[in-house]
Parts: structure tokens; sequence; C-alpha cells
């Protein structure tokens, strides 16, 4: 959007030598077959102190006072266009940064999808994760998750999300993923633009952690070997009776020891474990 401040009009045109470099550049960015001509040069300068550079290219010997005449009319426009294009360029650029940082320093899957669950944008990582279909994966009508049952799940969540409160708008959800009896966290977030909430949905989805590794970090945390072990279960967002089975305890031992790891780590819930194990797992790449 191009503002009233973005079309002021210079208060005056000077013109200014240009330098062989300068010259060579302004050729170089327009065009490599330039018809005939030469470069001239002004500042426009404004009474707060500010200046443009702008440069025309002209065929024949200029007039400065036309050029002048012209630049005083022309101008005003587009410099509105030059500003918008080049704020837009930067929120490109901001974006891709972002992006990467997330693929290359973050090993978390992260989309940008539509109350109907259509997915805009995605990093790396979710690109990746999609295609193993390991939780979720491209659908006819947009992502889907392992099963009907799951792909509902998931949608459901994405529509509610969408038009909760702003300061409501965070769910965390476990969904079934292609190893039988394994859940992975999911985060949604309605998606606030300055200050406004939108229709968009950012989703966050971690990649399967090496489960050493997060019970090395329960450890760090003040775990005993035994708490880190059941912490590394609950962050594969797992049954008490399936968890327990594989870590050779009753359901009712693994309960305490559940309960035990919650109140250690100042946490009210088996989500907030797998969120903060997750995204402790992968705060950066080795």
């Amino acid at each position: 959007m191009t503002t009233q401040e973005d079309r002021r009009r210079p208060d005056a045109f000077v013109s200014f030598p240009l330098e062989p470099e300068d010259i060579a550049r302004l050729d170089n960015y327009a065009n490599r077959d330039l018809a005939p001509g030469k470069w001239i040069a002004f500042h426009g300068v404004y009474e707060d102190g500010r200046r443009d550079e702008v440069a025309v290219r002209v065929n024949g010997e200029p007039d400065e006072a036309a050029m002048v005449g012209f630049l005083s009319t022309i101008w005003p426009v587009l410099r509105g266009d030059c500003l918008r294009e080049a704020r837009e360029q930067a929120d490109q650029t901001g974006d891709e940064a972002l992006l990467w940082m997330i693929s290359t320093k973050i090993d978390i899957g992260v989309m940008v999808m539509n109350a109907k669950g259509i997915m805009l944008k995605a990093n790396a990582s979710a690109r990746a994760l999609l295609r193993q279909g390991y939780v979720l994966r491209p659908g006819r009508w947009g992502i889907a998750g392992v099963n009907d049952r799951q792909t509902r799940l998931f949608r459901e969540a994405v529509a509610n999300c969408a038009v909760m409160p702003a300061e409501e708008s965070e769910v965390t959800l476990f969904l079934e993923s292609s190893q039988p009896d394994r859940k992975v966290p999911i985060t949604l977030s309605r998606f606030c633009y300055k200050g406004e909430p939108t229709d968009l949905v950012t989703v966050m989805m971690p990649s399967p952690p090496d489960s050493k590794r997060v019970e090395r970090l329960a450890r760090a945390l003040g775990l005993t070997r035994s708490e880190a072990r059941v912490a590394a279960l609950l962050q594969l967002g797992m049954s008490n009776r399936s968890a327990a089975r594989i870590a050779g305890l009753t359901e009712q031992s693994f309960s305490t020891y559940s309960k035990r790891v919650l109140g250690k780590l100042k946490l009210n819930s088996r989500a907030e474990i797998a969120q903060m194990l997750t995204w402790q797992a992968y705060g950066g790449r080795q």
C-alpha cells in the first residue's frame, strides 16, 4: 500500500555529476542493450533534509529545466511505486530468512494453513514430513492424517483454532502416526497480524526425535534415569498402558512416575511435557 508520505513532492531538484562507476552500475541495472543516450542525475531535496537520488536516461543534449519540470510532475507517483516495491521485497526476503532459519536451525515442520485445512506455505522440514506421511500427508482436499478419523480431528482443530479468541488461540493436538501406538504432538496457533487475529493457522509438527537424546535432555532437566525414561515415553504421546508395557512397569507405577515428572518440571499436562521435550530435542542441529 502506498501512503501519502510515500508520494511527497520534493521542494527542489538539483542536478549532480555521476561518477564512472555509478554510470556502469546504472547501465547494468537498466539493460545491457540500452539505446544511445546519457544519464542525468538529480537530488530530490526535501525541507527536512532528506534526499532522493533520481537518474534519468536521455537522448541528445539534456534540457535541465525541462527535466526538472518533468520530474516535479511524475516523481511523486514513481517514488511511491519504488518504496512499495522495496517494502514488498523486504517482506518477502524476511519471510525467506525466517523459513531458512526454521529449516536449517530447528528441525520442526512449520506450515501456514487456512481455516479449510489447505496448506499455503511450509518450510523444508514440513514438506519432508508430509512426503513421509509419518503424521500428516497431502490429501485430495487438503492436509490429511494417517486415517479418516485423524484427518477429521486435525481439520476440526484447524477450523476451531482459526476462530478462537486471540488470547486462547494455541492448542496441542495428539495425532496418531504411521508407527503403531505412537502419537505425535501437533501445535496449532491462530496467526495475528499487527495485533489483529486472522483466519490463518500456523501448525508445528516435530520430526521424530531420537529417544535416547530425549532421555539425556530429561536427565539434564533434573530427572532421575527412571523418570527420564518415563518422560521420553510421554513425549511420544503414548497411552499409559502402552508406555508402561514398554517401560516394564505396571500402569499404576507409570502413572505415579508421570505425576512425579510433571511436578519436577513444573508442568501441568502430558501435552506440555511433549511440547517441552520436543523443542528441547530440536533446539538446534548437530
